[in-house]
């Protein structure tokens, strides 16, 4: 009788075969596992970093390093590592993305994130206006909020140096931004 496979069922039984062996504790088989995928990860980071081929190399490394952490959480319940490197995939893409259209918008600094731009006088003083009732509004949060919206948002600091930081776990980190963001568009729409 043939032992069992860690892995419930996969795309093929070369994979499962480098499973087994990461599992059995051989890193190099991870590296092998990593290049069966590498290439359809790239492309998918390059799309949602708009072909911008330093970011996207940058994330394709970023969910290599992951994968590697996070491939013996998951292996009771994996049955796909096609579907578990696109997962971290797309949630890292969303993150990145979501983190760099904050940044455009919500900057403190005034023009930095528009440097080439030549601005009318008016334009500059509404951008002033709306950078103080933005500073306004961040000083009226609790602490902790305050400093979770600074620097998740305006300084692109991720929730887990965050939390390091202020003694937290990252799960709490991204609650604090949630209820200050929530804070936030209550205090500036009234």
């Amino acid at each position: 009788m043939v032992a069992s496979s860690p892995v419930k069922s996969t795309a093929n039984s070369y994979e499962s075969e480098l499973l087994a062996r990461f599992f059995a504790g051989n890193q190099q088989a991870y590296w092998q596992l990593w290049k069966l995928y590498e290439a359809e990860i790239y492309r998918y980071c390059l799309v949602w970093m708009e072909n911008n081929v330093e970011e996207a190399e940058d994330l394709k490394q970023e969910i290599m390093c992951q994968g590697f952490s996070k491939l013996s959480q998951y292996r009771e319940r994996l049955t796909s590592l096609r579907s578990l490197f696109m997962t971290m995939t797309r949630n890292r893409c969303r993150d990145v993305s979501r983190r760099k259209r904050a940044i455009r918008y919500f900057t403190l600094e005034g023009n930095e994130n528009y440097p080439n731009q030549q601005l009318s006088p008016e334009e500059v003083a509404v951008r002033e206006e709306i950078r103080e009732s933005l500073e306004s509004a961040i000083a009226q949060l609790p602490p902790s909020q305050s400093y979770v919206i600074r620097h998740y948002y305006l300084k692109a600091i991720p929730h887990g140096k965050i939390a390091k930081v202020l003694n937290i776990k990252p799960a709490t980190s991204r609650k604090h931004a949630e209820k200050g963001l929530k804070k936030l568009r209550l205090i500036m729409t009234t």
